[in-house]
């Protein structure tokens, strides 16, 4: 499971003094992996393993516990602070990342080890990285969140013409390969390789095409997630969702008395009773995460190793 990433496949390589390149590209699914494979073993000798996202299969559970090491769960009893904190704001849902890895590697045992958390969310911040990699030639571990794929897929539903394109699977897969080939992507990642160093690539979570909306009845506060919702008092056809009445069992925190959480199965996604239709014509066949689908919950875990 994600949580268990650092400790599993990055602290055996710190700990035999090797420095290490991790990166985590946001919402990549399995058999995108598999394409761009295709793509990166011209330069770089690949070994794929798989692992499995945590529920929900959102950003704000999976990476966060990849970075922290910890179901959100054991976060939440750990620092509840921090994790209020996060869970007030989407801004806050991921800016801690940093500060959870170094405590996840203190823990480990690994405190003398040195580390850069780099984000990349747009092209422009990407494009001029190449420009500045360079200084980070001897820190022991770099942690690159990649946010490309995660965009991409996000914006099938907000964009007319990205939805013409981005009609299924293959097509994502086709546009994500001309990414890693011709983006600033494929211009780092042959950077790295100059350095000899070792590079490991995983994802928080991956996508699903959803087709089938289903209603889901809920206060204002209930979260935002068109695959899963927390909150009080769900009310949703549950042959389409699995209904968590007892978080603790999904190693989920209660945050407010009688918090439950329901997550959708197969390619349902929620939908609210008021402007029912308007939902369903701008979420209908997009690509979503944070339920429970074999697309969102395996997930690759690679390791690059320059030829």
């Amino acid at each position: 499971l994600t949580p268990h990433t650092i400790e599993n496949k990055i602290s055996p390589c710190l700990k035999n003094n090797e420095k290490i390149i991790l990166i985590i590209i946001d919402c990549l699914r399995a058999d995108q992996w598999k394409a761009m494979t295709h793509i990166l073993n011209r330069s770089f000798r690949i070994k794929t393993d798989y692992q499995m996202s945590i529920l929900p299969s959102a950003t704000f559970y999976s990476r966060n516990a990849i970075f922290s090491g910890m179901y959100p769960l054991d976060l939440c009893r750990t620092d509840s602070d921090l994790y209020m904190k996060m869970l007030s704001n989407p801004k806050y849902y991921n800016r801690f990342e940093p500060d959870l890895l170094r405590t996840n590697l203190d823990r480990l045992g690994l405190s003398h080890i040195n580390t850069k958390y780099i984000k990349v969310s747009n092209y422009e911040y990407g494009n001029s990285l190449l420009r500045t990699i360079r200084n980070y030639k001897n820190v022991d571990l770099i942690s690159m969140v990649v946010n490309f794929v995660d965009i991409l897929g996000h914006s099938s539903s907000e964009s007319d013409a990205l939805r013409e394109v981005l009609i299924d699977e293959s097509a994502y897969r086709d546009i994500i390969c001309s990414w890693t080939e011709n983006s600033w992507f494929n211009d780092i990642i042959t950077e790295f390789k100059s350095w000899g160093r070792k590079i490991i690539i995983t994802s928080d979570h991956g996508s699903t095409f959803v087709e089938r909306p289903v209603k889901i009845k809920a206060y204002k506060s209930t979260s935002p997630g068109v695959r899963y919702k927390n909150g009080k008092n769900l009310n949703t056809d549950e042959r389409a969702a699995l209904r968590i009445v007892h978080p603790e069992d999904y190693r989920l925190p209660c945050t407010e008395l009688n918090e439950n959480y329901v997550i959708a199965k197969d390619n349902y996604y929620f939908v609210y009773p008021n402007n029912y239709s308007s939902y369903v014509k701008k979420l209908n066949g997009s690509f979503q995460h944070g339920g429970i689908s074999l697309f969102e919950l395996i997930v690759p875990l690679a390791t690059l190793t320059p030829k």
